[in-house]
């Protein structure tokens, strides 16, 4: 009868461990959402949302945050991340720091929300990322081709192999890692009284003119 209890028991500690752990990983963990194409429809220029593919709009919904991929003309790649903690931020407090050595930069309680989806970053996310500030980090070797400064958006045009974003303790949330011999936009975005994230990416070559897409004005 001991015996029994004591099975009994074990297995309901480990019944508790396992349903503690998945509400955990579901607490915390990135929803994905295949629909609400029109979720950042407004970031678009009413011409240009007319050539996204409507069926072609996943998304990742967070707790703090909302990232989803556009494919503009069946050939630019186009991914908004709205933070929402951020909406008061203003852009000079975003700092775009270069030559940072990343390579060896890791996170070890996340997971990857975009993977294999060429020619787009692969992204690593820490479980549920939290900004109060955000500081962009391009990492050694990342070649800056033209820097792109607005009232509105601050960002680069150019090459690099990885990308970090961190927290105002430095502590690291977001890793983007590139396929570096492609030409990636990145933008912070304080618009609408929102801030976000654009990046393009793209299998053909292009250069910054493809900004004209969005509402940036």
């Amino acid at each position: 009868m001991k015996k029994k209890t004591k099975i009994f028991l074990f297995s309901g500690i480990i019944a508790m461990i396992l349903v503690g752990g998945g509400t955990f990983y579901y607490a915390n963990m990135y929803h994905v959402e295949w629909e609400n194409c029109e979720r950042f429809s407004w970031v678009f220029k009413d011409s240009a949302w007319s050539n996204i593919d409507k069926d072609l709009c996943l998304g990742n919904v967070g707790k703090n945050d909302v990232h989803k991929g556009y494919v503009y003309k069946r050939k630019y790649y186009v991914e908004i991340w709205e933070f929402f903690n951020l909406h008061d931020a203003n852009l000079s407090d975003v700092p775009f720091n270069t030559d940072i050595v990343l390579d060896k930069v890791e996170i070890q309680r996340g997971e990857i929300i975009q993977k294999d989806v060429f020619p787009c970053p692969q992204i690593t996310v820490k479980f549920r990322p939290y900004f109060n500030k955000m500081n962009i980090n391009f990492n050694v070797g990342s070649k800056i081709i033209k820097t792109l400064n607005a009232p509105k958006y601050k960002g680069f045009y150019g090459n690099t192999s990885r990308i970090t974003l961190t927290n105002e303790k430095d502590e690291n949330e977001v890793i983007f890692d590139f396929h570096q011999e492609d030409t990636t936009i990145f933008l912070a975005v304080k618009n609408f009284s929102r801030f976000y994230l654009i990046i393009v990416n793209s299998k053909e070559k292009f250069d910054d003119s493809i900004l004209n897409i969005f509402n940036l004005e």
